[in-house]
């Protein structure tokens, strides 16, 4: 669990310098805070307006994207 702690940590690292306004939240900040559960995915939030649909154009340029669940934009 360690090594995929890191790699994960890593992971958010780069999206919140490269998303500036967005924090982690969810499973994987508790998983990265206290290491006492497995978590596969990256929750961010923003309290600030975004479109949804250019978050996901930035992302793929940056990852290969295996999954994406999209709701309605805020």
């Amino acid at each position: 669990m360690d090594e995929w702690c890191k790699k994960m940590h890593g992971l958010a690292e780069m999206i919140q310098r490269k998303f500036s306004g967005f924090y982690l939240a969810g499973g994987t900040a508790l998983m990265l805070k206290h290491r006492y559960r497995v978590s596969e995915d990256l929750d961010f939030f923003s309290t600030r307006y975004f479109s949804r649909r250019r978050i996901s154009q930035r992302m793929r340029k940056m990852f290969p994207v295996e999954k994406e669940e999209m709701g309605e934009d805020n």
